[in-house]
């Protein structure tokens, strides 16, 4: 009996593609909600989930499930205690999307210092002179603040550190870092 899986429509074509060619029948849903979980997929044996929250109503109802695997960090949107309750295994992956997001997060420092958004929209639009009107920022001795110290949180701290900025930086637990100073929590809201 081939075993199946649940997945966001969302989810990597590699991934999908790494389940299949490994004999599991990939079940995918527009949105891994829990209506959607319950009408595609009541009798998976494990799914893939983003953020969308997972508790005991829809848990119970899946006899056949094993495992949960969260597509990134942390289980904030899993009734941890309704899968353990029911035999069920739950994943994340740490450092699956870290780098992606570390950079998506650089992209969007760098977009709106430098006005890039609406000012390749006007140009596009034939307004050739709304740059020269609207000119960004540098980010150079620019303060950033980040809020957690994990790894996207240091990827981000690195990153942005090569660009000249000032690094302040809140973790429960401080830790060592050459990219950036630990402050209080007071401190970086008032930056």
């Amino acid at each position: 009996m081939t075993q199946k899986v649940l997945v966001p429509a969302q989810l990597s074509s590699d991934g999908k593609a790494y389940l299949k060619g490994h004999g599991l029948e990939v079940i995918e849903v527009p949105r891994a909600n829990q209506e959607n979980i319950l009408k595609y997929g009541q009798d998976v044996d494990g799914m893939i989930l983003f953020v969308d929250p997972i508790g005991e109503d829809v848990i119970s109802q899946m006899p056949n499930l094993k495992i949960i695997a969260r597509h990134g960090v942390g289980y904030d949107s899993v009734d941890l205690d309704a899968s353990a309750k029911h035999g069920v295994w739950v994943t994340n992956t740490p450092n699956a999307n870290a780098a992606t997001v570390a950079e998506t997060t650089i992209a969007e420092i760098l977009d709106v210092s430098k006005n890039l958004t609406k000012d390749s929209l006007e140009m596009r639009n034939g307004n050739f002179g709304y740059p020269l009107a609207h000119l960004g920022f540098d980010l150079e001795g620019k303060t950033l603040g980040i809020l957690g110290y994990g790894k996207i949180g240091q990827l981000v701290a690195k990153k942005a550190r090569s660009l000249g900025m000032r690094i302040l930086i809140h973790n429960r637990t401080p830790r060592e870092s050459s990219y950036g100073q630990f402050v209080d929590l007071e401190t970086l809201e008032t930056v």
